[in-house]
Order: C-alpha cells, then sequence, then structure tokens
C-alpha cells in the first residue's frame, strides 16, 4: 500500500464545484467587461469619424490657391479633402463643392468650387458672411 493512498489530486477542481463556477463566472465577467469597454471605445472613435466626415475639412485661405479652373473632382479632394457641403443648383449642370474656411467667428467665410458637366472646376470663389 502506497504512503500517497488516501491524497487526492487537486489540481484542478471539479467540473460543477463551486470554485469551479466562480473561476468560470469571473473570468466571464472581465472577458465582458474588456469587451464593453473595447465596443464604447470603437463607438466613440467611429462617431469622431462620422462627425468629420459629415463636416468637411475647413481649409485655410492659402489653400484657396490650389483650386484652379480646369481640375477634377480628384485633383480637388487631394488638394483640398472633402467639401464642408456638396450642392446642386438647379440650372448648374455640375456640383458645387462649398468649404469652410478658417479664420475668426466674425465673419465666416466659405469657399465655392463650381464644377460643370465633365467634372472640371469651372469657377472658385469665397463668401463672406456677417452676421448682426
Amino acid at each position: 500500500m502506497s504512503l500517497f493512498h488516501n491524497h487526492r489530486r487537486r489540481d484542478a477542481p471539479k467540473a460543477n464545484s463551486p470554485s469551479r463556477r466562480a473561476a468560470s463566472y469571473a473570468q466571464r465577467a472581465s472577458v465582458g467587461a474588456f469587451m464593453r469597454r473595447c465596443m464604447a471605445v470603437l463607438a466613440l472613435l467611429l462617431g469622431m469619424a462620422g462627425a468629420i466626415a459629415a463636416g468637411g475639412y475647413t481649409i485655410q485661405r492659402s489653400q484657396e490657391t490650389l483650386v484652379r479652373p480646369g481640375m477634377t473632382t480628384q485633383e480637388v479632394l487631394q488638394a483640398l479633402g472633402p467639401p464642408a457641403r456638396n450642392m446642386q443648383f438647379g440650372a448648374r449642370k455640375g456640383p458645387t463643392w462649398t468649404y469652410n474656411v478658417s479664420g475668426p467667428a466674425e465673419p465666416t467665410v466659405y469657399f465655392d468650387v463650381d464644377f460643370g458637366a465633365d467634372d472640371k472646376v469651372m469657377s472658385v470663389s469665397e463668401r463672406v458672411l456677417y452676421m448682426r
């Protein structure tokens, strides 16, 4: 008879033992909390990216000189990024892209890029709005 005959192995608790269930619950809870934090961070990042994309880029006045008649929409996107607004006016064949121009709060400055039916820049202009 062996000296260690009455000793049981204590490497791991039995499948349905209370300590095994508690360890499993703790592990699931920590994984769940980690996943919730990851999802919250992902939602925050996506929200920020959506807000930036929806608002378009704000450009500097010096960047207005980068756009010249004859440029394609792709070239304007590369030079200035996506516009704050993309509008189609009734009689015009192509869209008008509007960019916000950075500066003091008063006046508000917009930079408009007018495209023709061939998606090439026809004209550019700056609008200054004074609030009363």
